[in-house]
């Protein structure tokens, strides 16, 4: 828990405002709109860093060209099946303590991640949406209808990820970022484009050091199995988002450790728009030429460099420091037992310690009032020394009940 943040050197050349990027990151990682059919990095990563939903989460086996669904024992999996208590574990010996015995069951299937509808990518719609074209009628469907596609490998958490050389399961994640894919210095064609003194554009070569994070980052948004039509390409994306508000359809907390500062009055969203925030927390040199190049923008080639970077600064924070570990979700608070006017909190089963962080999931969403409740402003936290956030109550302190208004006779 006490082992210091591995550091990325010369992030001061790409990076001129980290809280700013940070945020950035955040509303990145959570956005819904970033994928092609609601699919955000949060989907598989919101609960302690990984996925515990349990419908349509089976692959057959698609890395060894199986289409089948296993049966087990009890029942049959297949599209969109709900996994069971009994369906595990998926290798199961006559002696688990010998692994010479007799094997009662076997499977190569995987329980995995729901991820798109699939569908090639057509175009950028002119109000930041996509249009994709329809998918493989091979795909699996249920009663008639598609379901979501389901990745070959589950999802690893991110806790604690900053601290691994390498990331993803087969570690094609490089430890050094070439601002542009996973692959580091395998890749010899990763390029950015950098504005010179002169106005003039030169692409040249990224290879930051302890950027693993920044390398993973990158993968899962064109991914045609986790959040992306086929063949759209981060150019596409970035000219998606840079236009468009984060969140704009989600809830953001009035008290989130991060982004309250940048949220919109009523909740709905941020106030400024992703270009706004890459221009406000990246150095003018990497977004701030006209030019267009193949048809696309400085800002708009340069995409996947803000987003590696922007979410591997959100998923480092020393804030995001729980019990747990570090990044998205390591944090899960003891609270107090509080009668609230707009909600009420309770201790969250197994919780260890106490903490002043707010649970993930409670940051991201906005908890409507309830029917009638006096409408009190709780006012945002003051963060103690060291950047750590009290949370909505302060130092832990119920707020006052509203007390009622008595009707005169």
């Amino acid at each position: 828990r006490d082992q210091p943040i591995p550091t990325t050197p010369g992030l001061e050349q790409f990076v001129r405002n980290k809280p700013v990027a940070i945020a950035l990151g955040k509303a990145l990682f959570w956005d819904m709109k970033v994928g092609s059919d609601g699919q955000a990095c949060a989907s598989c990563h919101f609960a302690a860093g990984a996925d515990n939903r349990m419908k349509n989460q089976i692959s057959p086996g698609l890395r060894g060209g199986d289409t089948a669904f296993g049966t087990t024992p009890a029942r049959d999996w297949g599209p969109n099946y709900t996994l069971q208590e009994s369906d595990f574990p998926l290798h199961r010996l006559a002696d688990p303590l010998d692994r010479d015995s007799d094997v009662l069951f076997t499977t190569n299937d995987v329980v995995s991640s729901a991820g798109t509808f699939e569908g090639d990518f057509i175009r950028v719609k002119r109000k930041a949406g996509e249009k994709c074209g329809q998918r493989d009628p091979d795909s699996f469907m249920v009663h008639g209808k598609f379901v979501r596609k389901v990745e070959p490998r589950n999802t690893p958490t991110t806790i604690n990820a900053v601290f691994n050389f390498r990331n993803f399961w087969d570690g094609r994640a490089s430890n050094v970022f070439n601002g542009v894919s996973p692959f580091g210095p395998r890749d010899p064609d990763a390029r950015v484009l950098q504005a010179n003194a002169d106005g003039s554009l030169s692409w040249v070569k990224v290879a930051l050091e302890n950027a693993s994070l920044a390398s993973q980052a990158v993968g899962p948004p064109l991914s045609d199995f986790e959040m992306s039509c086929g063949n759209k390409t981060f150019r596409d994306l970035g000219r998606k988002l840079v236009s468009m508000r984060p969140l704009a359809d989600q809830d953001v907390h009035a008290a989130d450790s991060v982004l309250a500062a940048y949220r919109r009055p009523g909740g709905k969203g941020l106030k400024h728009t992703y270009g706004q925030l890459i221009r406000a927390a990246f150095d003018p040199r990497w977004w701030d030429s006209r030019q267009v190049v193949d048809g696309y923008s400085q800002i708009e080639h340069n995409f996947p460099l803000f987003w590696g970077l922007a979410i591997q600064l959100y998923a480092c924070d020393p804030a995001l420091r729980g019990h747990a570990g570090v990044g998205p979700g390591a944090h899960r608070p003891l609270l107090r037992r509080c009668r609230h006017p707009a909600r009420r909190l309770r201790p969250l089963p197994g919780a260890a310690t106490r903490t002043r962080h707010l649970p993930e999931q409670w940051e991201m969403h906005q908890l409507p009032p309830r029917a009638g409740a006096h409408r009190r402003r709780v006012h945002p936290a003051r963060p103690e020394p060291g950047g750590r956030d009290r949370g909505a109550h302060g130092r832990g302190r119920c707020p006052r009940r509203p007390q009622r208004r008595r009707r005169s006779l």
